[in-house]
């Protein structure tokens, strides 16, 4: 296993969680555990996941803490003639404030949204390019949907720096993109159970259902007849669950069995990242 330092974590390794969820309801009772109130002169490592034009001059930026999960920020002054006649020594803060940028952040504020005090880069960010830049994009989004503000992952902020490392290399895209959805399903308290209600598990030769609810259930589904997207064959569901994604059709069993188990909880709302792609994730 490689380790590799990173931004205000220590060491980050590529670890393989294999740890099996318990399935829970969409009503999921996982308790959010505020983090204390941050001291607005310290520094906190961060990494920037999405940004938007705010008033004349300023962006709301989304950030992603180990400390303290996500938080939506005022830059002030971040755009704007003022911060177009700066030296291009010294970055702006609209030019540090870019997708994928590790950085370190002070804010105050008692409200949903904060105000940024102090900013400055705490590495080079990451320069990803075409379907991996495209799929940097869609775990921000996932992550800006789906994790609620200061709600603290500390596993889930390794493994998206962990990913973020993968994605600016060679790896496959869909292992990454795959184990990174289930371990955020996971987080938020909607794992999969790679197993029956009643603890047995998959037959490689049988056909599985599965219910965002219940999770899997024998499917009456039978060889020969035209399969549900909702079901899928044992042998596939073994693969995914042990991190085998030698075979395409593994791959895409994958991607179909995500989208189900996250669809619920990202809403009606269609994810404006997945228009990006050549092949859609």
């Amino acid at each position: 296993m490689t380790s590799v330092p990173c931004v205000g974590s220590g060491i980050l390794t590529n670890p393989t969680d294999k740890t099996v969820p318990t399935p829970m309801p969409q009503n999921s009772s996982r308790r959010i555990k505020a983090p204390q109130k941050p001291d607005k002169e310290a520094l906190h490592p961060a990494y920037v996941l999405h940004s938007r034009n705010y008033r004349e001059t300023s962006l709301i930026v989304e950030f992603f803490t180990e400390e303290y999960g996500r938080v939506s920020a005022v830059l002030r002054g971040a755009r704007g003639k003022k911060n177009a006649g700066k030296s291009r020594s010294k970055p702006s803060t609209g030019q540090i404030a870019q997708p994928f940028s590790p950085v370190l952040i002070s804010w105050f504020g008692n409200g949903s949204l904060k105000t940024i005090k102090k900013i400055e880069p705490a590495a080079t960010g990451f320069a990803l390019k075409a379907n991996r830049l495209f799929s940097g994009f869609y775990i921000n989004e996932l992550l800006t949907r789906l994790i609620t503000a200061q709600d603290p992952h500390p596993n889930l902020y390794q493994q998206y720096q962990t990913l973020l490392l993968e994605l600016a290399g060679t790896n496959d895209l869909e292992p990454l993109l795959r184990n990174f959805e289930i371990l955020l399903l996971k987080e938020i308290g909607y794992g999969l159970n790679f197993q029956l209600a009643n603890g047995e598990e998959f037959e490689p030769d049988q056909n599985y259902h599965f219910d965002q609810q219940h999770g899997f259930s024998l499917s009456k589904f039978q060889q020969g007849s035209q399969p549900r997207i909702d079901t899928f064959n044992g042998a596939m569901l073994i693969a995914i669950h042990h991190n085998d994604y030698s075979k395409p059709e593994t791959c895409k069993a994958a991607k179909r069995l995500t989208r189900l188990a996250l669809q619920p909880h990202l809403g009606s709302k269609p994810l404006k990242s997945r228009e990006l792609f050549v092949s859609p994730n």
